[in-house]
């Protein structure tokens, strides 16, 4: 009879502790891009180091604070986005 009571006791935690509830609301906390750096090299544009970070030149030209005419230099360390440039961090929130 201990032994019955002792089982059915663990198996009602058990399935209490298995339960997944959603939550009641989720909110945006902040959504910020990955930044990773990029050397520049012989033969690089804007446009070209834009386009192998699937970025727009003008957000790549912003991000650096670069100014017209735009002129990068062999060995230049830019700002890009990385590869996970849509994180977003949420917050769960559950109400009794």
């Amino acid at each position: 009879m201990k032994n019955s009571l002792y089982y059915l006791a663990m198996a009602a935690i058990a399935s209490g502790c298995s339960t997944v509830r959603s939550p009641d609301r989720i909110e945006v906390l902040h959504a910020q891009p990955v930044v990773s750096e990029y050397r520049v090299k012989k033969g690089d544009t804007i446009n070209k180091i834009a386009a192998a970070y699937s970025m727009d030149p003008e957000r790549l030209v912003a991000l650096n604070g670069l100014t017209p005419p735009y002129t990068i230099t062999v060995g230049q360390s830019l700002k890009v986005d990385g590869e996970d440039s849509d994180m977003i961090v949420v917050k769960q929130i559950f109400y009794n």
